[in-house]
């Protein structure tokens, strides 16, 4: 099984390499797909992933592309950390039932500001996620998730156990 960790920047990608260590101690099967859109994410992911764990760049968030995408790699779970938000393939990801969390999820007050433009399209985008954990539940950033129609529940085992359930193998064994 594979799982996408969908990743823009350097800090995003750093911040990461502590869940990829813990869902390869975890589930030593399950191997890790992390995109990110910079060349300097993707030397630092070079030298510092895991075995199990291999990098790609993310697609351009255009529809033939993340289609193009989706379908070469085939993930059964993708977990989105903080908050760089591709609403295109996260509504093909839902599309193909792919279960989602949203992990760590900050709004900055400049990034609220930004999506209030565009009402119509964060909503169904956030909505878009199975499960939400950490940051929207908790401390400053909690009101501007809630305001997006966000319903949290903090259960990352929970989504990989979804998974396993959707694909027929058993939770615990990727």
């Amino acid at each position: 099984q594979t799982c996408a960790l969908p990743i823009s920047s350097v800090g995003e990608a750093t911040s990461a390499l502590a869940l990829i260590a813990r869902l390869r101690v975890d589930w030593p099967r399950l191997s890790i797909l992390i995109t990110t859109g910079t060349t300097t994410s993707a030397e630092l992911m070079a030298r510092r992933l895991p075995d199990g764990a291999f990098h790609q760049y993310v697609p351009v968030d255009r529809g033939a592309w993340v289609d193009r995408f989706l379908d070469h790699w085939r993930p059964d779970l993708a977990l989105w950390i903080e908050s760089e938000l591709w609403p295109n393939l996260i509504h093909a990801t839902k599309a193909r039932g792919i279960p989602m969390a949203l992990i760590n999820a900050r709004l900055s007050e400049r990034s609220v500001a930004g999506w209030q433009r565009f009402p119509n399209l964060i909503r169904p985008t956030l909505a878009a996620f199975d499960v939400s954990a950490d940051a929207m539940t908790i401390g400053r950033n909690s009101g501007r998730v809630r305001h997006w129609c966000v319903y949290p529940v903090c259960a990352v085992a929970w989504l990989i156990s979804a998974s396993h359930t959707q694909t027929g193998t058993a939770a615990g064994s990727p």
